[in-house]
């Protein structure tokens, strides 16, 4: 299932988003310097992994985005073009349960 994605106006005006339950492995298509992953969490914990690819300077793999335990708790993660892949342009986030989870894209319009 592919996260909804909901786009903000410029005066933050427009329907509400529309959170759906997740997959444990989601796909953000073509993310820009205004898109955002959206995560609430109930009282089920879970861990929420943004995929980093590639390289650092030293020629290490650059570390994956990886959130504390979360339980009860509404997050906003911004995913800009640092995470895509550069093979598709995407870029991979998961989760580690998604009982009690609720999830969306937001983009700046």
């Amino acid at each position: 299932m592919a996260l909804a994605e909901h786009v903000i106006g410029y005066l933050g005006a427009g329907p509400a988003a529309s959170l759906a339950v997740p997959t444990t492995s989601e796909v953000i298509v073509a993310p820009d310097d205004h898109t955002h992953l959206l995560v609430v969490v109930g009282v089920t914990a879970t861990v929420v992994t943004i995929v980093v690819p590639g390289l650092d300077l030293l020629g290490i793999a650059r570390p994956d985005q990886i959130s504390a335990s979360l339980t009860s708790t509404t997050r906003i993660w911004k995913i800009d073009r640092n995470y895509r892949d550069p093979a598709t342009g995407n870029v991979s986030s998961a989760a580690l349960q998604v009982a009690n989870v609720l999830a969306c894209v937001l983009k700046g319009g």
